[in-house]
């Protein structure tokens, strides 16, 4: 029996900014129950809190964090309401209802929160995207920045560290980061799109590294902190399907472009 994993990642949602990708998604969802959701960081920007333009005020202008957190909660309740609905349809139809195993991996960008709050210790245990709504509480599994989960046998993570403890990079980081696991692997960070598998001498095994580009309109809306940057020019922007066929973990990879989603071809 084949399984599947969906997995979008790298949101980067903005205050009032459209959602319609995010109803899309829950179509995706309702249509093709997956048995497995993972968020796989960076749902939320969070420029109005950026370290890197705190000493910036004209950047900062207009910015309110409320706005993002507003507009955050949104998206999540269409993916959630999406999952919902699956459930009464099946019990509406005694089946057996929808429970899929879902997975929300914390980003860098998540935890500017945690590094704004150092800055300002004053609202130490109030400032959190959860104040705005808790993916827990909805059974999903909270996997903090830096760490994995393990979803049929592969790694999950926003971004695989170097000995430096900073996200690996570079032209060749899918082989490296291949290399530094001994799992099958999938991870965000970059925006980029990208496969690599790896064997090892006298086995028949081979590791596969999946680099899952991100969930915006990269045509409409670049993010104010890479505005500039050469590497927009690698981004890959939609949702990765993982089919899930074999018993040692084996798995195919299917990548449908944000431009694909948006037109119902799946």
């Amino acid at each position: 029996m084949i399984k599947t994993t969906l997995i979008f990642s790298d949101a980067h949602i903005e205050a009032n900014e459209n959602l319609d990708r995010f109803r899309v998604l829950g179509d995706f969802i309702i249509k093709n129950k997956p048995d497995n959701i993972v968020q796989m960081g960076d749902f939320l920007t969070f420029d109005s809190i950026s370290h890197f333009d705190l000493r910036k005020p004209l950047k900062q202008e207009g910015r309110r964090i409320k706005e993002e957190l507003t507009t955050a909660r949104a998206a999540y309740t269409i993916i959630q309401d999406a999952i919902q609905y699956v459930c009464y349809r099946d019990r509406c139809h005694k089946k057996k209802v929808y429970n899929p195993r879902r997975v929300w991996i914390e980003g860098n960008h998540e935890e500017r929160a945690e590094t704004f709050v150092q800055y300002h210790p004053q609202l130490e245990g109030l400032f959190d995207y959860k104040q705005a709504f808790n993916p827990m509480n909805d059974g999903w599994e909270i996997v903090p920045y830096r760490e994995y989960a393990d979803v049929e046998g592969i790694l999950m993570t926003h971004a695989p560290m170097n000995g430096m403890n900073k996200p690996v990079g570079g032209r060749h980081s899918l082989k490296n980061n291949i290399r530094n696991h001994n799992a099958s692997l999938c991870y965000g960070h970059s925006h980029a799109f990208g496969v690599e598998s790896d064997g090892f001498f006298g086995s028949d095994s081979r590791n596969v590294a999946v680099n899952c580009g991100c969930f915006f309109d990269i045509k409409e809306s670049i993010p104010a902190y890479a505005q500039g940057s050469a590497l927009v020019s690698n981004w890959w922007a939609g949702i990765v399907l993982l089919k899930h066929w074999g018993d040692d973990g084996d798995f195919d990879v299917e990548s449908i472009s944000l431009e694909r989603l948006m037109r119902g071809d799946w």
